[in-house]
């Protein structure tokens, strides 16, 4: 019992932890204004590694915050084939997150002030696009062939079916 108590205490914390930075995101898509900025600049690193090599690009956004900070900065990592569209100077579209919409969870004020907290993001970005980009259609029919061929061998094994050893 005192285990459950200690996971249900961990599980807590982390929910802590990570709902002012998920529902931030989440505010920024759903509350965020609309606004411009414009491509600051653009970084591009080739890494060789063991015989492989990666690409990482980057772009810097420049946009004047409503907020009293004045002009900001963030950057964004994207795929090649998207960061050769952008040019310095470019105007992009955004969506920005002001201090009052700002979740009212514990510890929001907090990491908002640091700035920690995602207030601004391309326009046409959402809180899980990334996740979108990432299970694309082959890998959740990779995954969901793999699911099926486990459940197979599971329902063999439960029925002891000849052949299974």
């Amino acid at each position: 019992m005192l285990t459950g108590l200690i996971r249900l205490a961990v599980v807590c914390g982390v929910v802590l932890l990570v709902s002012p930075f998920l529902i931030s995101s989440l505010y920024v898509d759903q509350r965020g204004i609309e606004m411009t900025g414009r491509v600051y600049s653009k970084r591009e690193d080739v890494t060789m590694r063991y015989g492989g090599w990666t690409r990482t690009s980057e772009v810097t956004v420049e946009y004047d915050s409503p907020e009293p900070v004045g002009v900001a900065f963030f950057g964004i990592r994207m795929d090649p084939e998207r960061y050769d569209t952008f040019h310095i100077g470019d105007k992009v579209k955004l969506h920005y997150l002001r201090h009052n919409d700002i979740p009212d969870v514990p510890g929001a004020n907090i990491l908002w002030q640091m700035h920690a907290l995602p207030v601004v993001r391309l326009a046409d970005q959402r809180t899980f696009s990334g996740l979108e980009r990432f299970f694309t259609n082959k890998l959740i029919l990779k995954c969901g062939t793999l699911a099926a061929i486990a459940v197979l061998l599971w329902i063999w094994r439960r029925t002891r079916l000849p052949r299974f050893g």
